[in-house]
């Protein structure tokens, strides 16, 4: 129940960034320094560092690898190249895992390197009075910092790649052009680390065996597996065939999953590049023709099918909106709340709330909140849609979170109602007075315990969390049942739903004694016996928060 918020702001204009010129402002879009300087990053919250042991089991790093079959500590001690006059074949250990480290300490004594040339300025007069009759050191890039130059450039797609002077105390470069800023190369996405690594290291290694050389001189073969590893589709795409062509001599042999990649190697390379399809090994001419290329269209296929339906139904509930007769529409996340609301009005005699109540389109969202959030953002983006007072109804069971009239972000469990705009609000249901656990109400609760767990003539009901251990015992001895699920229940009040596949079983795992939330409503609509006698009165709460927001409408 804490929260972490984590901020990272880039500049439109890199080169007015320096340390001393970091922002920390809680409204960054009002902050006029911002628009032209911007970058900073911040970290607050109330998670403390011991926090994480707490609640973080498993972290998978981006920087993760597996050890090749044949790779073990025997061979890892013979793979040492010495040999000399050797072209092509690291000095170092030839695999590469955290390549960045390996390359940092190299890439600092690249621009330590820096060779100076010496300007006599004389009595110029286009320059500033203190630098005449001075001799200047003016820094120029060797060959290799004109080789590295030149592969960032052609990697970031610019022309205006520059390096910093190294900073003694950090013992970092910083790097900028049109597209980046950062103070150390650490700083850099995952996507440019892991190009810029691969480039750096294969001149790194050749590096270290010779002199004055260009990109063409390299030779060897290199081998980079699942090279798309964290690389955007533009990297994939663009970045990285340009990358790996700035070294013709080189044989490079890669496996990819992207058929983004493959597309890009294709542009690049034509006729000179083969792609083998695997397993098979077909070679493949056509990026239509690369397995992973096909799994992509059907998936982006089926996406766009599945969103045609959802704007097919989306534009059917908002025309069956405006011919609805009365003026107040509540959308509830499901048809078991519309039942159990019509009942109240009737059992509680309620006639001054002139509402219709409707459950949101199960094909509008994943689920019943989405379905309602849907609904209520198409409104609030196009107001003109409706002249109905529209109220979005939730659950408490979720935390949901909309941007209110002023695209302010808020949790409605936190608020009575929020106003998303004129005549559009949403709620969450409040808590009843018999109820503590805020964060687990659904409509079922607004009746006792005892209601809840009212069984039918099958002598099946509705089950609670708390009515059993993690091990999917039941906590009541005298009672035969078992619950297989129960781990994510524990201790909550949280309903089991039997439409979830949450069977309840006796203790041998025979039978199904658990009750779905909908025949559990139609029982209690119905005036089915023992459900006959239900107390309503807590849903005066649900409807008090209807007539304010139909008086906040009003006015």
């Amino acid at each position: 129940e804490k929260e972490l918020v984590y901020t990272e702001i880039a500049s439109k204009n890199p080169e007015l960034i320096s340390e001393d010129k970091l922002i920390i402002s809680d409204d960054i879009k009002e902050n006029e320094q911002f628009k032209d300087e911007g970058f900073y990053r911040s970290t607050n919250g109330k998670i403390k560092k011991n926090d994480y042991s707490n609640f973080i089991n498993l972290v998978f790093p981006t920087e993760r690898f597996y050890i090749p079959l044949w790779y073990n500590k025997e061979n890892y001690n013979r793979i040492d190249y010495k040999v000399s006059n050797s072209i092509s074949i690291p000095n170092t250990n030839m695999i590469k895992t955290d390549i960045l480290s390996n390359i940092k300490e190299w890439l600092l004594y690249v621009y330590l390197e820096t060779e100076v040339q010496l300007l006599p300025t004389d009595n110029i007069e286009n320059i500033p009075q203190e630098l005449r009759n001075k001799t200047l050191r003016i820094p120029i890039e060797t060959s290799i910092q004109k080789t590295i130059t030149y592969m960032f450039n052609t990697i970031l797609g610019e022309n205006d790649f520059k390096h910093s002077t190294i900073n003694r105390k950090r013992q970092s470069i910083s790097f900028s052009s049109r597209s980046l800023f950062c103070n150390d190369i650490d700083q850099l996405s995952e996507g440019q680390i892991s190009l810029f690594a691969i480039g750096l290291s294969i001149i790194k290694e050749w590096d270290i065996e010779h002199d004055n050389y260009t990109l063409e001189e390299i030779k060897g073969i290199v081998i980079i597996d699942e090279a798309d590893l964290g690389l955007h589709i533009n990297y994939a795409h663009y970045s990285f065939p340009r990358l790996i062509k700035l070294f013709p001599n080189i044989q490079f042999i890669i496996t990819t999953h992207s058929p983004f990649m493959v597309s890009g190697l294709l542009d690049c390379y034509g006729d000179d590049i083969d792609i083998l399809s695997m397993p098979d090994g077909t070679k493949i001419n056509d990026v239509e023709l690369f397995e992973e290329m096909k799994k992509a269209r059907e998936l982006f296929n089926s996406g766009i099918e599945k969103q045609k339906e959802q704007i097919s139904n989306l534009k059917s509930e908002l025309d069956r909106l405006k011919e609805l007769t009365t003026q107040v529409v509540v959308y509830t996340e499901g048809e078991t709340d519309k039942i159990l609301l019509e009942k109240a009005l009737a059992k509680l005699e309620i006639n001054d709330l002139q509402i219709t109540i409707t459950p949101a389109s199960s094909g509008i969202g994943n689920n019943s909140d989405s379905a309602i959030k849907a609904i209520l953002q198409t409104i609030q983006n196009n107001p003109s849609v409706s002249d109905k007072t529209v109220i979005g109804m939730f659950d408490r069971d979720s935390k949901t979170s909309l941007n209110d009239i002023s695209n302010k972000k808020i949790e409605l469990n936190k608020e009575k109602f929020i106003k998303l705009c004129d005549k559009l609000y949403a709620f969450s249901i409040p808590v009843p007075h018999n109820r503590s656990e805020e964060d687990q109400i659904s409509i079922e609760h607004y009746f006792t315990d005892d209601e809840i767990k009212t069984p039918n003539k099958q002598g099946q009901r509705l089950f609670l969390g708390n009515e059993f251990y993690k091990n999917g015992n039941c906590i009541n001895e005298s009672e035969d049942f078992n619950f297989i699920n129960a781990r994510k229940y524990h201790g909550s009040i949280k309903i089991i739903e039997h439409e979830q596949n949450s069977f309840v079983t006796d203790k041998k795992g025979d039978g199904d004694y658990s009750l779905s939330k909908q025949r559990f409503a139609e029982a209690v609509r119905d005036d089915i016996k023992g459900f006959d006698s239900f107390d309503f009165s807590e849903f005066n709460k649900i409807f008090d928060v209807i007539r304010s927001i139909i008086t906040d409408s009003q006015v």
